[in-house]
């Protein structure tokens, strides 16, 4: 017997016959009669290399989401470079371009007990001068993300009478990409 199950964090949304599912991080499974890992076992028996257990969904400030659920997986750990890392693509979704680093005084805000989202997201709406700030900040969709995503949030918005996506212009429609940009 194994014990068996996904890690508690996630790595991606994916879009699966049509269903939206969250891609759970892997955790190192382990034999209950052995306590060897799962990875070991089979490495032993193939006589491959094993994996690296500690690279099992490391967390990535380049790839976390830039919204409060991101920040709270930063936050845990503790980790200043890793948290300017994450405010630095932050600063760019609200506009900004950060020109030398985020400051690492500025990220060890972020990392103590009482730091929030929130709290992040209210510092940077006074555009320190750390980062430039566009006057005309304009909003491109993240090409990264599910395309079902960007069709449902493109549909929401046009569903909900705050835009006139009749008014989407024709070079604008060519593509989901191209008419959400226009829309957002």
């Amino acid at each position: 017997g194994t014990e068996t199950g996904p890690g508690s964090s996630s790595v991606k949304d994916m879009a699966f016959f049509g269903k939206h599912l969250r891609v759970p991080c892997l955790r190192p499974t382990r034999d209950i009669f052995t306590h060897k890992s799962l990875a070991q076992i089979v490495a032993a028996a193939y006589g491959g290399p094993m994996l690296d257990e500690k690279q099992l969904c490391t967390l990535n400030p380049m790839k976390e989401l830039t919204d409060s659920g991101g920040f709270d997986r930063i936050w845990m750990a503790v980790n200043a470079t890793s948290m300017s890392l994450f405010i630095a693509r932050v600063v760019e979704h609200m506009g900004g371009n950060v020109l030398r680093g985020v400051p690492l005084s500025f990220a060890k805000d972020y990392v103590s007990e009482t730091a929030t989202f929130a709290a992040l997201v209210s510092a940077l709406q006074k555009q320190p001068s750390w980062a430039a700030w566009s006057k005309k900040p304009a909003c491109v969709v993240d090409r990264d993300e599910l395309k079902d995503n960007v069709i449902s949030a493109v549909k929401l918005a046009c569903d909900s009478g705050k835009v006139e996506c009749n008014a989407i212009p024709n070079d604008c429609r060519k593509s989901i990409w191209d008419q959400a940009s226009w829309v957002f």
